[in-house]
């Protein structure tokens, strides 16, 4: 237990009634000791009205913290009472973690307050106005009133350090004090105080150093420990600006929890404490499972074990690869292949399944386990096709194994009665690959026809529907509550599992494939996307479709906690009933409403607002209840003096300064915009100060941001990856001088007219990147050490290309590039040319261009 003094024992003579003993010795700082119980005893009903108001915004073990206040107060009784009885003569008490010996004889320099302030003394600000909770911080308390010899108390510890500058402004350090939000006060020698109620917070600092696995899947449910520092017992995890389930704080170092359901890509993981708040910012990727193209080489024999790439893609965290027709053994993996060492158990198709973070992938057939004599025989016969299905809409690869085939013969392949485009045909002449066109689902026969001879495969092939996801009915239910549901739509019977919430559903039955009955497991509150996940393990979605209510009111956290004055920064409030708020406040500006259709979460974009703290209200619509986080938003400017880069690394905003170059005003309505598509919404025009944020839960960097204006320059910075841009264009607008010579004659709008040649020659753009493209045209694109691995094509600079004379004999997306070794092969193109015409400013070092 804490005693509290006050500083002016002559004003109670009680105390030498009390203690008769103490007035003798002249021990007059220990009057104070006895005067001041009976204040406390007094004080303490407000003090803990004060503080469970407070305590309400984080309500986690408010029960705990009134029992703790309801003792502390009956002990505050029973020790005036044991003083006062033991008062003459004085004993010397033990030691107790309550209150020691030295304590009371040194009592510590803390004080109760009573606001005696007056026009004439008063608090204005505490600059800064947050701290961390083991003091430290140099502040400056402004005001009026303040006379030397002052004290400064923080929650009623006072201050180090203090320096009284004038009667307007006190320098002190804060306090050791516990995280939260405390008064402020300011006490002269008489005792006369001012307090600022709420004035300064103390953070607890969180630090979020790691996250356990780093990558998961979009339909979210994966186990993730989080490790770092200051961690309380209210602590809520946010992964993408949504509540993580499930989140068990294990100690100030440790939080488990389940991940919540979210879009593909980097997320953010913050940790939001009553105490602070902290970030590791792109900590968690966000994947969808993993898809299988082919695998190469499509066929091995069975007397022996043989290497096989699987290429495909989101391959990252792969935990198994495995078939019931082979052993398997992996021996390197890639994001978008897997080397394995395979050995046929069996002859014939041979199924892959590849096993990720992010779920399953299932290659029917991906390779197809041939005997010796059977791939040796000279007469013509198809032995397989690899892999036997694929999606009906067509657009990759599949391989038809035949044997006896010439090097002379014209190969044409059908799959049922439409010819494939052939790719390639391997080295050995037993191998054609071919990329598939689109046809209706079903299986089909296979055939091969070599010059005027056919030969067929029966029902070698299967075109696979896509799973249609309709409706969902009950389309919500109450939180942690099972509930039967009705999904509606098309081959609904091929679904191999079945996401309702975080959880796999328990599907009980179909009707013909157009319906499916299934019972949802327990989920918290939220919004959730249907996910159902097909025979090859692809992926099909029923967005926002399925609601968890919850009908209580809560206000958890915020994040990002902070943003620049431009407004416009996209923020996620999350606690409970999220869904039925009418008005949200930053200070005292309503910020925009984007999204309200989750329960646990509210997205809006912040007002303008000046640098500093502000706090953040909510108000339901329904039943009028209002609940505020106190000082939980920062306004900061994001200009830089100098122009340039600097900040976080983008993560879901980017803040934009535009300033002109020789006056260094800001730039009003210049135009800014992210990347260089002009339909993007990561665009717009500054305000008055020359600033804009955009932002969006999908804007991460690297990016090429531009500024420009009417009569100004462009300017670019290229792939930067910090949140805040200053920009300082030139303008291309002489600036008025001030001598005579009256108004200039405007010049009659000109018109320039010519033509362009050979933009398609001679401009020629660099290729793109192989291993951004997906392995849909065979083995083109897919990476390699030598032409063997290739099905016949060259091997360049580690990725395989396919020789060519102009653009027109590669696929789309491709051009025919000159390598190195003076041959043409097809490499990803960037785009097709384009040309852009404009004037330029006239000076002494342009030239006339020619006529024509």
């Amino acid at each position: 237990m804490q005693l509290c003094f006050a500083e002016a024992p002559d004003k109670y003579p009680m105390a030498s009634v009390l203690c008769p003993s103490l007035a003798r010795q002249g021990a007059g700082s220990l009057w104070r000791v006895h005067t001041y119980f009976f204040l406390l005893c007094q004080r303490t009903p407000k003090m803990l009205e004060h503080k469970v108001a407070k305590a309400r915004l984080f309500p986690h073990n408010n029960i705990a913290r009134w029992r703790r206040r309801k003792g502390m107060l009956q002990r505050a009784h029973i020790l005036v009472l044991s003083l006062v009885l033991s008062c003459y003569p004085i004993p010397q008490p033990q030691s107790t973690d309550a209150v020691s010996s030295d304590t009371i004889l040194n009592p510590p320099e803390t004080i109760v307050l009573y606001d005696s302030q007056g026009e004439n003394f008063a608090i204005i600000s505490i600059t800064p106005d947050r701290g961390p909770a083991e003091g430290g911080t140099r502040v400056e308390v402004t005001g009026r009133g303040f006379v030397q010899g002052s004290k400064v108390v923080f929650g009623g510890a006072v201050a180090s350090d203090i320096v009284v500058q004038n009667d307007t402004s006190i320098m002190a350090t804060t306090p050791l004090h516990s995280a939260g939000l405390v008064d402020v006060a300011v006490v002269q020698p008489d005792g006369k105080t001012a307090i600022a109620k709420d004035a300064f917070f103390y953070e607890e600092q969180v630090i979020v150093s790691q996250i356990t696995p780093s990558r998961g899947s979009v339909a979210g449910g994966s186990l993730v420990e989080v490790t770092g520092k200051g961690f309380l017992s209210d602590a809520v995890l946010l992964i993408g600006g949504k509540i993580a389930p499930y989140t068990h704080v294990v100690s100030d170092t440790h939080i488990t929890a389940l991940t919540p359901q979210n879009s593909k890509g980097f997320k953010d993981v913050v940790v939001f404490t009553s105490g602070g708040s902290g970030a590791l910012f792109r900590g968690f990727e966000y994947i969808e499972p993993p898809k299988i193209y082919f695998c190469e080489p499509a066929y091995v024999l069975t007397n022996g074990e043989a290497q096989v790439y699987i290429r495909g893609t989101g391959f990252q965290g792969m935990r198994s690869v495995s078939s019931k027709q082979a052993k398997v053994r992996v021996t390197n993996t890639a994001p978008d292949s897997i080397l394995v060492t395979l050995e046929p158990t069996e002859k014939g198709p041979v199924t892959i399944q590849v096993s990720t973070d992010a779920g399953n992938a299932v290659s029917t057939g991906c390779v197809v386990a041939v005997d010796p004599e059977d791939i040796a025989s000279k007469d013509v016969q198809i032995l397989g096709v690899a892999p036997e299905a694929g999606s009906y809409k067509g657009g990759y690869t599949a391989h038809v194994l035949v044997r006896g085939i010439k090097e002379q013969d014209k190969v044409k392949v059908y799959f049922g009665n439409v010819e494939q485009k052939v790719v390639g045909v391997s080295s050995d002449l037993r191998v054609i690959t071919c990329e598939i066109k689109g046809q209706s689902p079903g299986t089909v026969d296979v055939t091969v026809r070599l010059g005027d001879k056919t030969y067929t495969l029966a029902n070698a092939f299967t075109f696979l529907p896509q799973i249609w996801l309709q409706s969902v009915n009950p389309s919500e239910t109450e939180a942690y509550k099972p509930t039967q549901i009705v999904l509606q739509g098309k081959y609904l019977n091929l679904i191999q599992a079945l996401y309702v919430g975080i959880f796999p559903a328990e599907i009980t039955s179909f009707d013909d494939g157009s319906a499916l009955h299934a019972i949802s497991q327990p989920s918290p509150p939220g919004i959730y996307d249907i996910i159902a996940f097909g025979q090859n393990g692809d992926m099909f979605t029923l967005p926002d479709a399925f609601v968890v209510e919850d009908s209580g009111e809560e206000l958890l956290a915020i994040s990002p906690s902070k943003g620049a004055i431009a407004g416009g920064t996209l923020v996620n409030i999350v606690g409970a009933g999220m869904n039925r708020i009418e008005q949200v406040l930053f200070g005292d500006s309503p910020a925009v409403i984007v999204d309200s259709k989750d329960p646990s979460r509210l997205i809006v974009r912040t007002p303008p607002g000046d640098a500093g703290l502000v706090d953040v209200t909510v108000k339901w619509g329904d039943s009028n209840i209002t609940k505020t986080l106190k000082k939980a938003f920062t306004y900061f400017d994001p200009a830089g003096y100098f122009g340039g880069l600097f900040g976080d690394i983008v993560h879901g905003s980017v803040n934009v300064t535009v300033v002109d170059s020789s006056t260094r005003k800001r730039v009003e309505n210049a135009f800014v915009i992210v990347g260089s598509d002009p339909s993007t919404k990561y665009k717009g025009r500054t305000n008055a100060k020359g600033q804009i944020t955009l932002s969006g839960e999908d804007l991460m960097g690297p990016l090429d941001v531009t500024a420009t204006k009417e009569d100004y320059s462009a300017f670019t910075f290229a792939q930067v990856d910090a949140e805040n841009i200053t920009f300082f264009l030139d303008s291309l607008v002489p600036q008025q001088g001030g001598g005579g010579g009256g108004t200039a004659t405007p010049l009659p709008p000109g018109l320039i007219q010519g033509r362009v040649l050979g933009a398609d020659k001679y401009v020629i753009a660099p290729p793109e990147p192989c291993n951004k493209r997906p392995l849909i045209y065979g083995s083109l694109c897919a990476p390699c050490t030598d032409d063997s691995q290739c099905s016949g094509l060259l091997c360049y600079k580690g990725f395989c290309s396919s020789e060519c004379q102009t653009s027109s004999d590669c696929p789309p997306t491709y051009d025919c590039y000159p390598l190195e070794n003076g041959q043409n092969g097809c490499l990803p193109s960037p785009g097709s040319p384009e040309v852009h015409c404009f004037v330029t400013p006239d000076s002494i070092w342009s030239t006339n261009p020619d006529p024509g």
